[in-house]
């Protein structure tokens, strides 16, 4: 979910972006209420942090405390419920959370936030089965039975009558950090052999996080399709009147690469694009 879905859940329109304006393309994974320090523990990376101060003794000092750790989380952006227990939030609040580049919101206290968070989680799980669907549908396409995929493209939203085009997108160059050497390891017969484990561990990851990428990058046109290769990501994009595809396609590039950073330190992306089409058999 972004946060463009996001502000359009119900009991949200009262919702107000106090930080982060500049980092909304963050994707949110899931979500998670956090009233005291111990569970900051819980909290995962992309998670949507709802916070009454309910448990906080010392306003000011705990909520401070608060964003600085669920900065170092990663998550996803932090919703401050402003009512009886946060009365306000205050410039130095927001100050920081521009600081550490966290999104921050204010919700009032009345809103149900268990509905907002049963609203998130409904859509994550509908995503993930839209997802499979669309990656099958492209793996059956590009590689098994092109005829029978072609009898139901119209079911994911393809208007044959639209111009299209093809991508590849790969991961060019990382930094040091994230380059892992296959390790040496010996049995217990005191044979010595290599083990590219956490090598695959790391390939997958990348390939993971270049698709949520893409995702993010593409989610404002009209219909996406898109496949995880083993090293990149192929897609299949509407186009709109219009559009200048060296330009646009330049400027999404910046975008994955932009998406990919926050979850990667230093990374650059490559993307080859294919002719423009009509159809759905070009």
């Amino acid at each position: 979910m972004t946060y463009d879905e996001l502000f359009q859940l119900k009991g949200l329109e009262k919702a107000k972006l106090l930080a982060g304006k500049s980092i909304l393309g963050r994707e949110i994974s899931g979500a998670h209420v956090v009233e005291i320090v111990e569970a900051q523990d819980w909290v995962k990376r992309g998670e949507l942090i709802f916070v009454s101060g309910v448990a906080f003794r010392d306003v000011k000092r705990d909520l401070t405390e608060a964003i600085c750790e669920l900065s170092k989380k990663q998550v996803a952006g932090v919703v401050l419920e402003v009512g009886p227990y946060i009365k306000e939030v205050t410039d130095d609040i927001i100050e920081l959370a521009n600081e550490l580049n966290l999104p921050l919101l204010s919700l009032p206290y009345e809103i149900h936030v268990s509905e907002i968070i049963s609203q998130i989680y409904y859509d994550k799980y509908s995503k993930e089965e839209t997802n499979k669907s669309v990656e099958k549908f492209m793996t059956e396409l590009l590689y098994e039975d092109e005829k029978k995929a072609l009898e139901r493209i119209e079911l994911f939203k393809y208007n044959a009558e639209k111009k299209h085009i093809a991508v590849y997108v790969s991961v060019e160059a990382e930094d040091n950090s994230s380059q892992t050497k296959s390790v040496e390891k010996v049995n217990e017969n005191g044979e010595s052999k290599n083990e590219n484990s956490s090598i695959n561990s790391k390939n997958d990851d990348i390939s993971e996080q270049l698709l949520r990428a893409v995702r993010m990058s593409f989610v404002r046109q009209n219909q996406l399709l898109y496949l995880k290769e083993e090293d990149g990501v192929a897609a299949v994009i509407e186009l709109e009147a219009g559009d200048k595809v060296h330009k646009l396609m330049c400027q999404k590039r910046k975008e994955i690469e932009e998406n990919l950073r926050y979850s990667r330190k230093n990374v650059s992306v490559s993307m080859g694009i294919g002719k423009v089409f009509i159809g759905a058999d070009s």
